[in-house]
């Protein structure tokens, strides 16, 4: 072997780790992104699950609101039915 191939080899070599240097940057700048990915999407469902909460309370007291609207609506309308019948017999009555 002469000086030249030792060189080349050397030279090849050096080469080889240089890309495996570039491939092993590269990757690891992947897993730091998908690192960041990952929390940023941590974050996100803990939002929407506070905001899930949020909108379950809200909606749990809509409900009750509108029901008990429509409860007073038909009592107002037995009231009123109440009252014709009442009007009607004593009109009836004289």
């Amino acid at each position: 072997m002469s000086a030249e191939d030792n060189v080349d080899k050397l030279r090849l070599t050096e080469i080889k780790v240089q890309q495996v240097k570039e491939v092993m940057t590269k990757n690891i700048q992947r897993a730091l992104d998908n690192g960041e990915r990952i929390d940023h999407i941590e974050d996100q469902a803990e939002q929407l699950k506070g905001n899930a909460i949020i909108w379950e309370t809200e909606n749990s007291k809509l409900r009750r609101k509108k029901c008990l609207q429509h409860y007073r609506n038909i009592a107002i309308c037995v009231f009123f039915v109440a009252l014709f019948i009442t009007v009607m017999v004593l009109i009836a009555q004289r």
